[in-house]
């Protein structure tokens, strides 16, 4: 697909994502071509990255959902995250250009993608409009969003009883204007977010449910 047929179908959803927040549609083409971007698709269960990679490059997901996991000590696979269309994802990782990633990223649908190459954003020099030190200020908030988040991972693995972990996690989502929120995960890849037994999670969300601490809807 080309780039000016990639920027009309996905315009909103890319301008929408926090690299690019507060930087206006005219000059949202020259932010991407100066992070030179790169488009990709993808079928499901294709690995867009796998352990071992170079971690080079930022991601946007423009379309489908990805599984973010790791493989522990025992050879288990570890549930990191799940990420819909919007998300920013190995900000991070490809700030610090891994050589060796420790996660793999694995398309749960069929998916599309943009790459970006952030080191563009470490030459001072090249930093030259207004639009480009904009990102470079996104960037750091986003590496500032994704520190609380495994903060947030770390308090839950910190957490002595299953009810806390549960707990915690469902009050660090967003919440909706009714004050419900969104689970991103199946029951499954809810315990293996949390590191827990599946049977054992189901049994005590029963007993929240139960003891009136929480309710759930079909949607999520």
């Amino acid at each position: 697909m080309k780039e000016q047929a990639v920027f009309g179908k996905y315009k909103d959803l890319i301008a929408d994502c926090a690299l690019f927040n507060g930087i206006t549609q005219e000059h949202l083409p020259d932010s991407l071509k100066f992070l030179k971007t790169q488009f990709r698709t993808y079928r499901k269960d294709d690995y867009i990255i796998t352990l071992g990679d170079p971690f080079r490059y930022g991601i946007q997901l423009l379309e489908g959902s990805l599984e973010g996991s790791f493989i522990n000590e025992n050879y288990d696979k570890i549930n990191m995250n799940h990420f819909t269309a919007g998300t920013l994802i190995g900000e991070s990782l490809a700030c610090s250009q891994i050589q060796c990633s420790p996660i793999q990223l694995r398309a749960m649908t069929d998916v599309s993608v943009l790459f970006f190459d952030f080191t563009v954003l470490y030459d001072t020099e090249a930093l030259k409009h207004t639009y480009q030190l904009k990102m470079s200020v996104n960037l750091i908030q986003a590496l500032s969003r994704r520190n609380v988040f495994l903060s947030t991972k770390i308090r839950i693995f910190g957490q002595k009883t299953l009810r806390d972990k549960v707990i915690i996690y469902l009050e660090s989502l967003p919440k909706r204007e009714d004050g419900s929120v969104k689970v991103p995960f199946t029951q499954t890849a809810l315990a293996e977010f949390m590191g827990v037994n599946r049977s054992a999670l189901s049994r005590e969300m029963g007993r929240m449910e139960d003891d009136g601490l929480l309710s759930s809807v079909g949607d999520g």
